[in-house]
């Protein structure tokens, strides 16, 4: 494998992985890779063979393997430069959240930190999960509390209909699939009557986003366990209890809300693309499809109680 795999070389492939990680190219071994490759894709098939009676644990169990295993993996997602940080935050979010003086936020997964810490100093009153021990120290902070949780039944920790806002990216799709239901529906019960949940995941016609980009598999062989498309995403919400779901396009170039009716014609596109028995060909389509209404490469999704 370490001379080659899916046509790409030893040194493409620590390049892409440095690249994917947002980590110093000069600190990663393509022995890192492939100890990484391989240790993501059997604690994938630990969490999928994971039983409801069992899932919080072996959950727990193996992200905490993961970053004990991978000690580099703890900073990664966060950018050296502070001022390249805010900058994402702020298109990625602020644009989103509107003003978040106040308001009190819940964020789950919250990786290094970055995202929930910035948000309280922007006035927010906040409160960061993660499930991985140490990730991020956790340490007393203004305007922020950290709190257990196990991503998915969120109101047995948390008191319901307390939170204005609940955030999330890149953490749908880590989820088992058999519980995405059931944090929808543990999200709606956390907010308050009109409040919303924001949050990103990888587009299934856009991935993989995992450790498998690195690797140029067609779909998701790592801890992403499910990456959906928007249509699987706005049924579940229905489902769950959100009267309003909205679609953000125009990201980088003032956000707005694509129209009702626009959103129907897409989720109709994308559904028909499943006429298309390639998946390949269906990937290579979707880039097509969502160039003139705007959408960004993730599915990005305001759902309001």
């Amino acid at each position: 494998m370490a001379e080659n795999f899916n046509n790409i070389n030893p040194e493409d492939l620590v390049s892409r992985y440095a690249s994917n990680y947002n980590l110093d190219r000069k600190t990663i071994s393509i022995e890192m890779v492939l100890k990484h490759w391989t240790l993501e894709k059997a604690l994938t098939r630990l969490l999928r063979d994971s039983t409801p009676a069992n899932r919080k644990t072996v959950f727990y169990e193996a992200y905490n393997t993961l970053y004990k295993e991978l000690p580099w993996l703890a900073k990664s997602g966060s950018n050296v430069n502070d001022a390249v940080s805010t900058q994402i935050f702020t298109e990625r979010w602020l644009s989103l959240l509107n003003d978040v003086q106040g308001k009190l936020i819940y964020e789950i997964g919250s990786g290094n930190g970055g995202l929930i810490t910035f948000l309280a100093d922007s006035g927010a009153i906040c409160t960061g999960t993660e499930l991985a021990v140490g990730r991020p120290d956790k340490k007393p902070y203004p305007n922020l509390e950290w709190h257990n949780t196990d991503g998915v039944n969120l109101v047995d920790y948390e008191p319901k209909a307390h939170y204005d806002l609940v955030i999330s990216d890149q953490v749908v799709e880590h989820f088992h699939p058999d519980d995405i239901s059931l944090h929808f529906k543990n999200v709606n019960q956390l907010l308050k009557p009109g409040g919303k949940y924001v949050f990103y995941t990888p587009h299934y016609y856009i991935g993989p986003g995992d450790v498998s980009l690195v690797f140029g598999t067609l779909e998701a062989e790592g801890m992403h366990l499910k990456e959906y498309k928007y249509a699987e995403i706005y049924k579940l919400l229905k489902a769950s209890g959100f009267k309003k779901i909205a679609m953000p396009v125009n990201l980088k170039n003032g956000v707005k809300m694509l129209p009702l009716f626009w959103v129907q014609v897409f989720l109709l596109l994308e559904k028909s693309l499943l006429i298309v028995k390639s998946v390949r060909l269906r990937k290579r389509i979707y880039h097509r499809l969502i160039r003139p209404f705007k959408i960004s490469h993730e599915i990005v999704v305001i759902a309001q109680k």
